[in-house]
């Protein structure tokens, strides 16, 4: 199971949904358990999408 976090979205305000979100992959965890993200890439949201129906793990930061 992956980890993932979400820290921007890109509206199509014409259809009124997700065209886009930047996605960032866990890359490490420290002893707190605080995890540390990858610089991200944007990925459109049917792909956002497959990560989490893939079983991946998915939160939403700013």
């Amino acid at each position: 199971m992956s980890i993932y976090g979400i820290s921007r979205i890109k509206l199509d305000a014409v259809a009124g949904e997700v065209a886009e979100a930047k996605v960032h992959r866990a890359v490490s965890k420290d002893e707190a358990g605080t995890l540390g993200w990858d610089a991200g890439t944007s990925m459109a949201y049917h792909d956002v999408a497959n990560l989490i129906v893939g079983g991946g793990t998915a939160y939403s930061f700013s």
